[in-house]
């Protein structure tokens, strides 16, 4: 579950020039809402967050990011008169539109928040720990230790080694004798069926239809899967980046994000 970064918080100033009002109370931290919007605004600014109330904000669960960036202003006009024609339907026998005239005194300002999930893959070395993206059609081997992903037959592992092991309690031990295919080994602890020491394949046979055999078991004329150890894992991050829409209404409108700002035209 991600939480909106803040970046900045809103200040406005009141009609009278003078009485302001902000995101976050500056004492405690604690959040306000937007909504409702006072009517004739002078001013709307988004200020940086800062070290003291990011920590604030932190006691009421919401999330800033100290920083450094530019304020952002929006000058409002208190006295502007503005005509907006609005378009209702109407039922009267049917459907019908209905155009109203509406005359606005003021400026009215735009402020919301966009938030944008990002998602970025890489591989995580299970040897070194070293973490790496592909390139292209690069090969998949860590750029740190060279490990590949590898592939391991355990029918040949179980003939020339002899050894197993057991997912459940975890011991290890030899085979005494003989390999005898097709018998099952099982536990001398918990009596669950081993599973056998496998012996690495540098050259798999991949099938067409995604199955990767043993070349080795095919000369015996037996057809034997391999499985994969996944020596170099596929992970996923996250992470939400918050975009602060400030503008006025009717005018124009602007998106602020982590590595661009977009200037829409409203008018």
């Amino acid at each position: 579950m991600h939480k909106p970064l803040l970046v900045y918080f809103w200040v406005r100033t009141l009609e009278d020039g003078h009485t302001i009002e902000c995101q976050f109370d500056l004492d405690t931290g604690e959040p306000r809402s937007w909504l409702p919007v006072p009517d004739k605004l002078t001013q709307v600014i988004l200020y940086p967050v800062y070290q003291e109330l990011s920590d604030l904000m932190a006691q009421w669960g919401e999330f800033g990011v100290p920083n450094s960036r530019p304020k952002v202003k929006v000058d409002l006009n208190k006295d502007k008169v503005i005509t907006k024609v609005e378009f209702q339907r109407r039922f009267f026998w049917g459907p019908t539109h209905h155009a109203e005239q509406i005359i606005q005194v003021g400026e009215k300002p735009i402020w919301n928040l966009v938030n944008e999930l990002h998602f970025t893959y890489y591989y995580l070395c299970s040897k070194c720990k070293n973490k790496f993206q592909l390139e292209g059609g690069a090969p998949l081997v860590c750029p740190a230790c060279g490990i590949r992903n590898e592939w391991e037959c355990h029918r040949c592992g179980e003939i020339k080694f002899g050894e197993y092991y057991c997912l459940d309690c975890g011991i290890k031990w030899k085979r005494d004798g003989e390999y005898k295919y097709g018998s099952e080994v099982f536990c001398p602890k918990c009596g669950l069926i081993a599973k056998p020491k496998g012996e690495i394949k540098t050259k798999p046979l991949f099938q067409g239809d995604g199955k990767v055999e043993c070349p080795d078991c095919l000369e015996d004329g037996r057809i034997q899967g391999l499985v994969e150890i996944e020596n170099l894992e596929l992970k996923c991050f996250s992470w939400l980046e918050t975009k602060h829409v400030i503008g006025i209404e009717g005018n124009y409108e602007q998106e602020i994000g982590d590595d661009e700002i977009l200037r829409r035209d409203l008018s």
